[in-house]
């Protein structure tokens, strides 16, 4: 049978379906076609774009893998296709060893050669990607290609060259609203684009690509101004993403205390194992997943809800829904955070949400939109719940003051380089910290080196970092004194993160939106002192704040405290200034008022009944809390006395003391719970801090909700002396712990106090591993909880122990599931990890130490199926507490 047997028009109906976004459409068209042949490569390829489309990834990669099998003339177009894929679901190392193989035989085919740069730039190689993209624009230049090369040549350092590529790439494909958008955000980053250079941009933005629209212009509805609003929400970041963390807390306190109704639209691909993403979509019932459609769909199912308002949070940035807003979709239309960093030029956006210092007095000529100036700023913030803890100024341990710029390093050029320069010399002995994920790129690396060092910057006082995962990204902010803001693009989450740290932000405010951020913020925070009118007066302020040691530190401690009580942290003052602003231009809609600037002074005052539910959830969440035994229990220690320890008779006939091998003696501790039962543990003198972390500070709870079976399997690997298990005894009366502990140094002790549970308490004197055999211990002599495989001490003796595999030993325990794995190995956790992949699926929760950075992004990488719920920092030791629950049981556990 031949390999492309459908007609050519099915071929072309399917593709232009597609790319119009006529889903429906083109899975009939689809359907039909397979039904024919389901071994067309052609239509196997554009099935493949579908089920793409759809939403349906990994279905997708499955079925261009099928195309590409099927081979014939469209094999090229069909590598093409898989490719994208894979580099869309960052499968970058097999994407780029694709395409190598595929440009080989196809080295005439242009896509191939343009996804591989794609690919290089991924895996951070850019000057290699740079000469790919040059040699394609000597033979043809097309626009996709220069817009590429304008992208790599701004991460490589050289924006101005990159802004000439991308301005190339616009006169080819002058209505390309994708280009021209990243025309405008790409030009904010340079200091020779003026106010009125930018304002021209927008203009020919407009003219190109959104003039021609069709726009709507009668809206039937019921003008009564006071009834509750439809308002939409049109958004690229309802997920853990600057978006996001700005938007949540106002978004959620209008829907759960506001009498309005809210609809979500999301146009960014879905991100089912994004904590902040399920939160969006549980907020309201009027949740749409918009991707991959149209504009024109989009635009129909927004007139389809009759909103009332509609807030566009896209902006010019990926996932944009501009067209469809520009064609007007509500009423009233406002443009609110998100792809915000200037006027959208989108004349039927009516109101742009702001304040005085993102918008001062006199920019209004700039602005399409009518301006509304909130009181006390224009978003709050809403942390992750891996905030970590603020660690002690790092000044004071160091000798010197360490700068920072955690930014985009776009936004890091010649002119703010010369003013850093001129403070690291004010400053003796100072550090400049850049930490950025392009800086994982050699090229990069060395581009951003050679410019700070021609600025002035001392190399030997240079400090630049590769990226890292966010939780961990903040946790930089323990080795930072003086965060020091970018110009003329600002700072804005990463301002907010860095007060939320504890350090200061000192910035020079810019001549756009994107350039004011930062001030804004902190003058919210009540931190204009660090709001510098010049870069003379910027230097100033570093060098005073740098100046004062005490005043610094103080300032640190207080500092996240500080901004949650500002406007910053006030979600419920936000929310109702919010309402009383739509409310407001609601109400001049119904008057046929035109749009106009608003001015708001003072905060609106927040209704009592609101204010009298917020106080009584609060008061009814500290009861629950309180009373809550299973998932907050409230524990004891009482006096400790010296103990006594009997050897088990299987192990040691004769009777001591105390183990022989323990650091120190061993006392009693009693510990009281919820329950007001009390139980007794035998522990080492110096080590009873264990039992407060356990017990007082639970740092082992349970997610709040976690579903508790009668028979809850637990899983302890490093059990120690058994403090863990005893409390995981009490989260169900027939709980099951299997303690895996080799140590010898704790064993009579994990027997003794195994005997306190109510349930049953197993122990596997044995270590885990992929294999039987043994290992070698090193046993501290202060601490058996530092016992390890590396030694740590001059005084630490070795101990033979058993090992065994641990997937063979959980199926001789009888264990087909676990509710919770916990995990202490003292630096062993990523292998032991390793070694369970093939059980991890049968686990619900798991809790783990880690002792490193490269431990951490290990782990998130064997548990990329979980989701982190609760991630504790020890200080800036590199140790702390991560815990995951099993996404594919999130449903029935949680």
């Amino acid at each position: 049978m031949p390999k492309h047997s459908a007609p050519i028009q099915t071929y072309r109906a399917i593709a232009q379906a597609l790319n119009a976004g006529d889903i429906h459409g083109a899975r009939i068209l689809c359907d039909k076609a397979l039904e024919r042949n389901s071994s067309d490569g052609c239509v196997l390829t554009l099935h493949a774009r579908l089920l793409w489309q759809e939403g349906r990834p990994e279905e997708a990669l499955s079925a261009s893998r099928e195309a590409l099998d099927q081979g014939g003339e469209g094999a090229a177009d069909a590598a093409a296709i898989h490719a994208q894929f894979l580099l869309e679901l960052n499968h970058t190392d097999d994407a780029l060893g694709f395409l190598r193989r595929a440009a080989e035989k196809a080295p005439e085919h242009r896509r191939l050669q343009a996804l591989l740069a794609q690919a290089l730039v991924k895996a951070n190689r850019r000057e290699q990607a740079r000469d790919i993209l040059v040699e394609l624009i000597k033979t043809q230049p097309d626009a996709d290609t220069l817009n590429s090369l304008g992208h790599v040549l701004f991460d490589l350092g050289d924006g101005e060259a990159g802004f000439q590529q991308l301005q190339l790439a616009g006169v080819l494909e002058p209505g390309n609203h994708v280009l021209w958008s990243n025309i405008l955000m790409m030009a904010h980053y340079l200091p020779s684009q003026s106010a009125r250079d930018l304002r021209k941009l927008h203009a020919r933005w407009y003219a190109n690509c959104a003039a021609h629209l069709e726009t709507e212009r009668h809206f039937e509805r019921d003008r009564d101004p006071e009834r509750p609003l439809r308002i939409g929400f049109i958004s690229n970041g309802f997920h853990s993403h600057p978006a996001g963390w700005l938007s949540f807390g106002a978004i959620n306190t209008l829907a759960r205390y506001f009498d309005h109704t809210l609809h979500l639209y999301s146009t960014a691909p879905p991100r089912p194992k994004d904590f902040l993403s399920h939160r969006f979509q549980n907020m309201t019932g009027h949740w749409c997943q918009m991707v991959h459609w149209s504009q024109e769909a989009i635009h129909a199912q927004l007139l389809k809800d009759r909103l009332d308002i509609l807030v566009d949070m896209t902006g010019h940035s990926g996932y944009s829904a501009l067209s469809a807003i520009a064609r007007r979709a509500a009423p009233v239309q406002v443009k609110w955070v998100g792809g915000l960093f200037n006027t959208s030029a989108v004349p039927t956006i009516d109101y742009l949400l702001t304040d005085w210092m993102e918008t001062p007095e006199g920019v209004e000529e700039f602005y399409t939109e009518k301006l509304i100036r909130l009181p006390t700023g224009y978003v709050t913030y809403a942390p992750p719940p891996y905030l970590p803890d603020i660690a002690p100024l790092p000044a004071k341990e160091n000798g010197y003051i360490t700068f920072a710029c955690m930014n985009n390093l776009h936004k890091v050029n010649r002119e703010i380089a010369g003013v850093w320069a001129g403070i690291l010399k004010a400053v003796p002995d100072s550090r400049l910290l850049i930490k950025d994920k392009k800086l994982s790129d050699p090229g990069a690396r060395k581009q951003l080196w050679h410019m700070l060092v021609e600025a002035g910057v001392p190399d030997t006082r240079l400090i630049l970092e590769e990226g890292a995962p966010h939780r961990y990204l903040l946790e930089t902010y323990h080795r930072v004194d003086i965060a020091l803001d970018p110009w003329p693009y600002s700072g804005g989450l990463t301002t907010i993160e860095g007060l939320y740290m504890g350090v200061p932000v000192i910035t020079c405010p810019g001549p756009t939106f994107a350039g004011r951020h930062a001030a804004s913020h902190l003058h919210n925070s009540g931190l204009d002192q660090f709001i510098a009118a010049d870069f003379h007066d910027y230097k100033q302020i570093a060098v005073e704040t740098a100046g004062d040691i005490e005043k610094l530190e103080a300032l640190r401690a207080g500092l996240r405290k500080q901004c949650q009580n500002s406007p910053l942290g006030n979600h419920a003052q936000f929310a109702t200034n919010l309402d009383r602003a739509f409310r407001t231009i609601w109400r001049r809609w119904c008057a046929d008022a035109q749009p106009a600037h608003l001015h708001f002074s003072k905060p609106a005052r927040i209704p009592s009944h609101i204010t009298a539910r917020m106080k009584a959830e609060l008061q009814d969440r500290d009861s629950q809390r309180a009373g809550n035994s299973r998932t907050a229990p409230r524990f004891r220690l009482a006096g400790l006395e010296a103990a006594a320890i009997q050897q088990p008779n299987d192990r040691d006939e004769t009777n001591g003391d105390v183990a022989p091998t323990l650091p120190s003696e061993a006392v009693k501790a009693t510990v009281t719970g919820p329950d007001n039962q009390s139980r007794s543990l035998l522990i080492p003198k110096g080590e009873t801090f264990r039992l407060k972390n356990i017990f007082e500070e639970e740092e082992y709870a349970l997610p709040a909700g976690f579903h508790i079976s009668p028979e809850m399997v637990v899983v302890d690997v490093g059990a120690n002396i058994g403090a863990f298990a005893l409390y995981a005894d009490l989260w169900s009366p027939h709980c099951i712990v299997h303690c895996f502990e080799p140590n010898p140094q704790v064993l009579p002790l994990l027997e003794r106090n195994k005997q306190e549970a109510r349930g049953t308490i197993q122990i596997h004197p044995f270590a885990l591993s992929d294999e039987d055999g043994e290992l070698t211990l090193w046993q501290h002599p202060r601490n058996t909880g530092e016992t390890s495989l590396a030694r740590r001490s001059d005084g630490a003796t070795q101990v033979q122990v058993p090992v065994r595999n641990a997937l063979d030993a959980l199926t001789a325990a009888g264990v087909d599931h676990i509710d919770v794995l916990k995990i202490d190995t003292e630096g062993s956790e990523v292998p032991v990890v390793q070694t369970l992949v093939p059980f991890l699926p049968k686990v619900s929760i798991v809790m783990l130490e880690y002792h490193s950075e490269a431990d951490r992004r290990a782990l998130d990488r064997l548990l990329s199926d979980f989701q982190l719920y609760d991630c504790t920092v020890m200080g800036a030791s590199g140790v702390g507490t991560v815990k995951y629950f099993n996404n594919a049981l999130k449903q029935s556990k949680v």
